[in-house]
């Protein structure tokens, strides 16, 4: 059994975590998903892509931005989860802010693109253009390093690129 898996069976969604963050007085401040709803891509273009048009998706309807008080502390912000695994299941399914979801979106974009690709290159062009990809992935090279706020922004930036893919 992942020892990161809460033990109760009360379901982890945005209002049990934030109504715990209370009780708990973290004072942490979690806000979003920030869309209710999205373009539909055109089927044509992605029918080989329904994994990735769904991670996009919940990408951009599930996620939220969560500021507590580690910042660029990730040991202690491990250490913490570990302790309190209903938090740290949270984290790592709802966080837009964490590397590896920023990631996946990233590479999710870059398989649609390429899939697209083999049959309407045009398209795929454009889309290339319009999303930055390339220069979204440069960026996610020191994201790590950066202070909450330009976080914030990144996937701010991040989330525009990825509903322009969805477009």
């Amino acid at each position: 059994m992942d020892e990161r898996q809460p033990k109760s069976e009360e379901p982890i969604d945005h209002t049990t975590i934030k109504n715990y963050v209370v009780a708990k007085k973290l004072g942490w401040e979690i806000s979003g998903p920030f869309y209710t709803i999205l373009p539909t891509p055109k089927a044509e273009y992605v029918e080989k892509c329904a994994e990735e048009v769904n991670a996009l998706k919940y990408y951009l309807l599930k996620t939220v931005i969560i500021k507590d008080q580690f910042d660029k502390d990730h040991l202690a912000r491990r250490n913490f989860e570990d302790q309190n695994p209903k938090i740290g299941t949270f984290f790592s399914e709802y966080s837009k802010l964490g590397g590896n979801m920023l990631n996946r979106s990233i590479i999710c974009m870059e398989n649609i693109i390429e899939e697209i690709a083999k049959k309407y290159p045009p398209i795929a062009e454009k889309l290339n253009t319009m999303a930055r990809i390339s220069e979204v992935r440069k960026e996610l090279g020191k994201y790590t390093r950066s202070d909450f706020q330009d976080k914030v922004n990144f996937a701010k930036k991040l989330d525009i690129e990825v509903s322009l893919g969805l477009a």
